[in-house]
């Protein structure tokens, strides 16, 4: 996570937005690790675990997972790690 929270500093002035999926299934252990981590972006749960909505949606089989999606709503990049999250940020926002 402190990858992904680096890219939000580095990027969210320049239009990065990001949408926390928790697969948690207790409330309070899901957002003391949200406070912990310094995810300061919105962050949404309905708590059913690995049984959630968007994990079906998406097809999330492990976590960390992580979907860039364009201004477009395009799937353009997921699962993304370490400087290849970094480097692809770059390359859609420095121009």
């Amino acid at each position: 996570m402190p990858n992904v929270v680096k890219a939000y500093e580095t990027y969210k002035e320049k239009g990065l937005q990001i949408i926390g999926v928790s697969i948690d299934t207790k409330q309070d252990t899901w957002k003391k690790a949200v406070r912990e981590l310094g995810m300061t972006w919105p962050q949404m749960s309905d708590l059913k675990g690995w049984n959630s909505a968007a994990s079906k949606v998406y097809g999330v089989k492990s976590i960390p997972c992580n979907i860039l999606i364009d201004p477009h709503g395009i799937i353009v990049a997921n699962d993304l790690r370490g400087d290849k999250l970094q480097e692809t940020l770059r390359e859609i926002f420095v121009k």
